[in-house]
């Protein structure tokens, strides 16, 4: 199923991106890069709720404390990567339609 999710959010971006660079179609190769991006950031950042859901945790208590900071940051790092892509696309969009 993991295999499955990451070959439909990743690859037709992925491949799309390289047809464009090879028509040179830079804008749209643009795009498709954009696309891609959003997609592993949401995919990432899905298994980590799965796991979060299912409460997935290490067995030790040292593991314990480490995994929850490592979460927190993993949370951070991703979210704020989310962020900046949203509003990279929003400003793209502005300066594409006016």
């Amino acid at each position: 199923m993991v295999g499955v999710m990451v070959a439909v959010a990743l690859l037709p971006p992925a491949s799309a991106l390289g047809l464009f660079l090879g028509a040179h179609e830079f804008a749209f190769a643009s795009a498709a890069t954009l696309l891609r991006a959003v997609n592993a950031v949401c995919v990432n950042l899905a298994c980590k709720l799965v796991f979060l859901a299912k409460t997935i945790l290490p067995r030790t208590w040292v593991e314990k404390e480490r995994a929850k900071r490592s979460t927190l940051i993993y949370f951070i790092v991703w979210s704020v990567t989310l962020g900046l892509l949203i509003l990279i696309i929003f400003f793209r969009n502005k300066t594409l339609h006016g």
